[in-house]
């Protein structure tokens, strides 16, 4: 933990008393307590364009500012820190909300991702930092060398997304989006929405896809099993975090959701 802690000291100016791990997934998400204040500490490990992901967060800093935001809105401001190694740390300030991993409160999810692109528009030259990310045709098309000689849960799961391949198809109309909006990056305080977090993939994007991934609809659950099975039959490099969990884990999940896409 004494990266963590240098590089919260090099950020924030902030002799940190306690670190905490939060999350180990495309990033590691630290908790680090100081004196002054509670930050988030961040070791970068995406794999998009870094220099795009700093760009536009620094015009999503502007924007707030730009943004007739409503009053109990909370903002995020961000800072860098490259160590010695190389390694790339972001901070953040640390908002007193909450997360949840399942839908809560479509009307306000709906309304918050209103005010959070009204405020991504007040500000243009944004970067796009992971082009291909949600590029679910392409995948398809990597899916169906992937699963060439693969098991028959694997087949039969392949059987049900080629049936609905007509929800890989990206709809026409595109603007700056969050892009990874699923239901945790909605930030809860006192029964609302007061902010959107994991803003690495701000970039122009399938604008009604926001809500639709808000919302576990079906076009986003289905983009999911294909991004899920491809790195299934791949060797697991996308999702490789989940290392405590079963082998067959995501391939459960795969059969999930095709169960779901039939009804």
């Amino acid at each position: 933990m004494e990266e963590v802690k240098e590089a919260t000291r090099i950020m924030f100016e902030e002799t940190p008393h306690t670190v905490e791990l939060l999350s180990k997934k495309r990033n590691d998400t630290y908790k680090v307590t100081g004196q002054r204040q509670t930050n988030i500490v961040q070791r970068m490990r995406i794999l998009e364009d870094l220099d795009a992901v700093q760009h536009n967060l620094a015009l999503f800093e502007e924007a707030q500012e730009k943004a007739k935001l409503p009053p109990y809105w909370q903002k995020l401001h961000f800072k860098w820190y490259k160590g010695p190694d190389g390694i790339i740390w972001k901070g953040m300030n640390c908002l007193p909300v909450r997360t949840h991993e399942h839908v809560q409160a479509p009307l306000q999810v709906s309304e918050a991702l209103d005010i959070f692109h009204k405020m991504l528009s007040t500000v243009t030259d944004w970067k796009t930092p992971a082009p291909a990310y949600h590029d679910t045709v392409r995948h398809l098309g990597q899916l169906r060398e992937a699963v060439k000689g693969q098991d028959g849960r694997v087949m039969s799961a392949m059987r049900t997304i080629e049936d609905h391949a007509y929800m890989a198809e990206p709809e026409q109309e595109h603007r700056m989006s969050h892009n990874d909006c699923k239901p945790d990056v909605f930030a809860w305080c006192r029964g609302r929405i007061v902010a959107l977090l994991d803003l690495d993939l701000l970039q122009e994007g399938e604008y009604s896809e926001d809500i639709n991934r808000a919302l576990q609809g079906k076009r986003s659950q289905y983009e999911y099993a294909v991004r899920l099975l491809l790195d299934y039959c791949s060797g697991g490099h996308y999702f490789k975090h989940r290392t405590k969990r079963q082998p067959d884990y995501d391939l459960q999940r795969v059969e999930k959701i095709c169960a779901t896409l039939t009804l």
